[in-house]
């Protein structure tokens, strides 16, 4: 058995488990209207600054103001924006609606995976 192909197992089982966890969560996140209130600034592995947005929004007649879950490089909404996000109990930020990338890095997991274990097979 070659490294590559431990590498493409691996590659199949993390992306495999990446994408089951996101679609347990948003199964069981509630869908919720929010409205950009700011941002908060970070730093990426790169010393880049990036930009998370805060949204408010109502939930069982209280007002909530949290952060997404995702830090991108630029702003991609504007102040007052009304933003589709998930809401999960327990959590102390909420989930963009299409924002997760963990669905994009699990499916690219998963090719290279089979790409690693079909080359092996051949």
């Amino acid at each position: 058995m070659s490294y590559s192909f431990i590498v493409g197992i691996i590659c199949l089982i993390v992306g495999a488990y990446m994408i089951i966890s996101y679609l347990i969560v948003k199964s069981k996140a509630e869908p919720i209207k929010g409205k950009v209130i700011g941002y908060q600034e970070g730093r990426d592995n790169r010393s880049n600054t990036t930009y998370n947005p805060v949204v408010r929004f109502e939930r069982n007649g209280e007002t909530l103001e949290m952060p997404t879950e995702l830090f991108e490089s630029k702003k991609k909404f504007e102040i007052d924006a009304d933003i589709d996000v998930f809401f999960l109990e327990g959590k102390d930020y909420v989930m963009r609606a299409g924002g997760n990338t963990s669905l994009k890095q699990g499916l690219i997991l998963i090719a290279g995976g089979i790409v690693l274990v079909l080359l092996n097979l051949i």
